[in-house]
Formats: structure tokens, C-alpha cells, sequence
């Protein structure tokens, strides 16, 4: 959505409005976006927020934004890490980095709530699934995180 002025009627077919399947496919070829890619990126995503969520030990415990991001990074180095294990090798730090993490505070460190976490694990899922379908802006969003994680994959 960059430097594109919307009307109002324009931008809620962007943010509501599902593309069709074709137009979906054709977005995904001319992105030159994979499958298998695509898997281990939600696969990484998914890692990192099952991570932060099960090992969250609560505001009683991680008090402050230090503690926050003490707890986030351990869980970045563990999922780093892990998929390091499996011969998946990311950068440690990027704009990856700086993009989970501003994520992670914004929608689970600043207010911890069930409902909240449970939309993010759904709207993961439904961004990186194949087969649903998707509008431009989620399009836009998926390309976003795509092209970002396969820029700091190491070959």
C-alpha cells in the first residue's frame, strides 16, 4: 500500500475483498513465491510465537520492556537455532529481527490477552496456508514477510 492514495471504496475492497484463486496464483508466480519456501517461512513464524507464548512466564515475572525483550530474544537465538539444526540457516539479526519483534511487542508483550494471541496464531495460518484466499492488502502483507525471510536466509 506505499505511497498509493485509496479512496475509501477502494480501500475496503483492498482490506476486504478476496482476490480470486487465479488472481491469487498469478500474484505468487510473478512474485516468483514457492511452496516450499513459504512452508518453512510459516514454520519459522510459527516456531517463534508457539516459543514466545509457552515459555511467557507473565507480567509478574518479565515486569518491564528489558525483560520483554530479554525473553524475546531468547526464544529468536532457540528458534534460530533450531531450524540451524535442520541445515536452515537465517541471519541472527536484520530486519527480521526488528520486524518480530516490534510484532511480538506491539500484539503480545504490551497487553497479553488470550483473544488477541489466539487471533495472531489464526492470521499466521491463514496468511501462509495455499489455499485460502486471500485479499490484496493480506497479499501484500504475505509478500512483505516472504521476501524479507528469504532475504536473510543464508544459501
Amino acid at each position: 500500500m506505499e505511497g498509493k492514495k485509496y479512496t475509501p471504496h477502494e480501500f475496503l475492497k483492498y482490506i476486504r475483498e478476496p482476490l480470486s484463486q487465479e488472481d491469487v496464483d498469478l500474484w505468487v508466480k510473478s512474485h516468483g513465491l514457492t511452496l516450499e519456501l513459504s512452508s518453512v517461512f510459516f514454520d519459522f513464524i510459527n516456531s517463534l510465537y508457539v516459543l514466545v507464548n509457552k515459555t511467557y512466564l507473565g507480567e509478574d515475572v518479565i515486569k518491564n520492556m528489558e525483560d520483554q525483550q530479554s525473553h524475546f530474544n531468547w526464544c529468536w537465538d532457540k528458534v534460530i537455532s533450531n531450524f540451524k539444526k535442520e541445515n536452515i540457516h537465517f541471519t541472527k539479526k536484520g530486519s527480521h529481527y526488528e520486524y518480530f519483534w516490534t510484532f511480538f511487542y506491539d500484539t503480545f508483550y504490551k497487553e497479553p490477552s488470550p483473544t488477541i494471541i489466539k487471533k495472531v496464531e489464526d492470521f499466521f495460518k491463514d496468511l501462509f496456508a495455499p489455499a485460502s484466499r486471500k485479499t490484496k492488502s493480506e497479499l501484500d502483507i504475505y509478500t512483505e514477510m516472504y521476501k524479507m525471510l528469504e532475504f536473510h536466509l543464508k544459501s
